[in-house]
């Protein structure tokens, strides 16, 4: 029972390697379909669900703040939805 449990949690990163070893990740605008306000000042990971495509997506982020209904740019793995939100630099 343990081993379906782990297989379960890590299969999807399995299934990323290929794209981590090539270096190509998705890059996609989305818009927070939720928010994550816990500690704003700091860059950590939040669980948040995201609208990519019209498609909302439970995903795994790196980021400051999320506030809900706002676009923001995402790099991430196709399979266990785990990135990162880009920083617009102007």
């Amino acid at each position: 029972m343990a081993l379906l449990l782990v297989l379960y949690r890590y299969y999807p990163l399995v299934l990323d390697l290929p794209f981590v070893l090539d270096k190509t990740y998705c890059v996609e605008s989305a818009i927070a379909r939720g928010y994550s306000h816990s500690n704003p000042e700091f860059y950590e990971r939040r669980y948040v669900d995201m609208e990519i495509n019209g498609k909302i997506e439970r995903m795994r982020l790196y980021s400051y703040e999320i506030n809900e209904n706002e676009e923001y740019k995402l790099i991430y793995l196709p399979n266990s939805k785990f990135g990162q939100v880009v920083v617009d630099i102007k």
